[in-house]
């Protein structure tokens, strides 16, 4: 009745997979219809999360998948009698990408506001993420998710690596990762400080550094928003930036930045050092990726490509020399 009450209603694309266990062979017929599935569940439906699991088939088969529930104690049948076509339409637009549904999951499971809390939640996560095909979907990914949890973005790809590679996942790489040093985070919030006084310092800084660059999440926003306006030359007043970000709590972050009363006498001076404190952070990050990288190929008795060789010599000659 599952199936059948929404053909009734015009669903034609509604199919049963006949219990809670996903085959292969399920997900190669219906990529043969479709390149994109999305799963309806029962709220209440017994082993979801094991479920939801299986649903990695369909990103190793390269079938975008987006999952959605009922709400409590509905299922299909009982939804459509009681709801209507209209409210199962509106609901099926509301599924989320699978990663975003296991993160919302995860939420629920984990405190946020703990390190070993965001820990559970990328260790849940980047298995599946790893299982994603099309690499312009999966670096946004990471990127969403490096966001969401406030952990460097580069180090969420050091593990996502480990776990191709089949090599277990390190807590304690994202420990290290989450806590940038005190001295990083106080040159981003005087860098955004010094672009606050002098906006026409903005240009001389997007030579060097993008919002990207910034560690901490709620400086890399407040960047974004200057550097948006700058590229509009617009003037940059408080209000106009409070006003780019819509967010009351980046609102007070920026408040607070300008609130502090700082001097620089060698502006010059005081600038480059900021920005190469930055910049060095990045960098260091992307040498302790290329040299996972190396290890891995390495442990395997492969050849590592002249590119990416050359990069990391680089890197090393820089750091060693700095």
């Amino acid at each position: 009745m599952d199936v059948l009450l929404p053909h009734q209603e015009g669903f034609q694309n509604f199919v049963a997979s006949m219990g809670t266990s996903l085959t292969l062979g399920q997900v190669y017929l219906l990529k043969r219809f479709s390149p994109q599935v999305t799963m309806l569940y029962d709220a209440d439906a017994a082993g979801v999360q094991a479920t939801l699991r299986g649903l990695d088939l369909f990103l190793e088969q390269g079938v975008r998948v987006k999952v959605i529930s009922l709400p409590q104690g509905y299922d299909p049948d009982t939804f459509i009698q009681d709801k209507g076509q209209e409210a199962l339409s509106r609901l099926l637009s509301q599924a989320l990408p699978l990663i975003e549904w296991r993160f919302l999951l995860a939420k629920n499971r984990f405190d946020m506001k703990e390190i070993e809390g965001k820990i559970a939640i990328a260790e849940d996560l980047l298995p599946t993420m790893a299982k994603e095909r099309n690499l312009i979907r999966q670096r946004e990914r990471i990127r969403w998710l490096s966001q969401e949890l406030s952990l460097e973005e580069e180090i969420l790809w050091i593990e996502l690596k480990k776990i191709r590679s089949g090599r277990p996942f390190s807590k304690e790489s994202l420990k290290v990762g989450s806590r940038p040093s005190n001295l990083l985070l106080k040159a981003e919030a005087s860098l955004i400080q010094l672009l606050l006084k002098d906006e026409s310092l903005i240009p001389l800084v997007q030579e060097k550094l993008s919002p990207a660059d910034f560690v901490h999440p709620e400086y890399r926003k407040i960047a974004q928003a200057i550097f948006d306006l700058g590229a509009r030359e617009e003037p940059l007043s408080p209000a106009r930036i409070m006003d780019q970000l819509k967010d009351p709590t980046l609102s007070q972050i920026l408040t607070s930045l300008l609130m502090e009363k700082k001097e620089y006498p060698r502006k010059e001076k005081v600038l480059n050092d900021l920005i190469k404190a930055i910049r060095d952070n990045k960098l260091r990050l992307e040498y302790e990726r290329l040299e996972g990288e190396i290890r891995e190929v390495l442990e395997k008795k492969g050849a590592i490509g002249q590119e990416k060789r050359a990069r990391y010599l680089e890197l090393l000659k820089y750091f060693r020399g700095s």
